[in-house]
C-alpha cells in the first residue's frame, strides 16, 4: 500500500505529490523563522556602525516571543491550506461553493 505523500509510478518508482511538496516549502520557511529568531535573541547580533537600521525598536521580548511562535504557526497553516488547495485542483472538479 503507498502512503498518501507518494503515489507508484508506471516502472514502480514512487513519486511526491505536489501537496506534499507544498508542505515542505511551508514547513522550511517555518523553521528558517524560527531559526533566525533564535539566533538573533541568542547571538545577541548588534550593530555598532553610524548607519543602521534598528529591528524591534522599544518593542518588549514578550511581544518579539510571541511574533516568533505565531509567525510559524501562521506559515504552517498557510502551507495546509494551499496544499488542500493543490488537492482540489488535482481533483480537476470545481470548489463545492454556493454562489448564491
Amino acid at each position: 500500500m503507498s502512503s498518501p505523500e507518494t503515489t507508484p509510478t508506471a516502472s514502480g518508482a514512487r513519486r511526491i505529490k505536489p501537496p506534499a511538496v507544498a508542505m515542505a516549502i511551508g514547513i522550511g520557511f517555518a523553521i528558517v523563522v524560527v531559526v533566525s529568531g533564535i539566533a538573533a535573541t541568542a547571538l545577541q547580533w548588534h550593530d555598532d556602525s553610524a548607519v543602521q537600521r534598528e529591528v524591534f525598536i522599544n518593542i518588549p521580548s514578550a511581544w518579539k516571543a510571541i511574533f516568533y511562535t505565531v509567525l510559524p504557526i501562521l506559515i504552517v497553516v498557510g502551507a495546509i491550506a494551499f496544499a488542500n488547495r493543490i488537492k482540489n485542483w488535482q481533483r480537476g472538479g470545481p470548489d463545492a461553493r454556493a454562489t448564491t
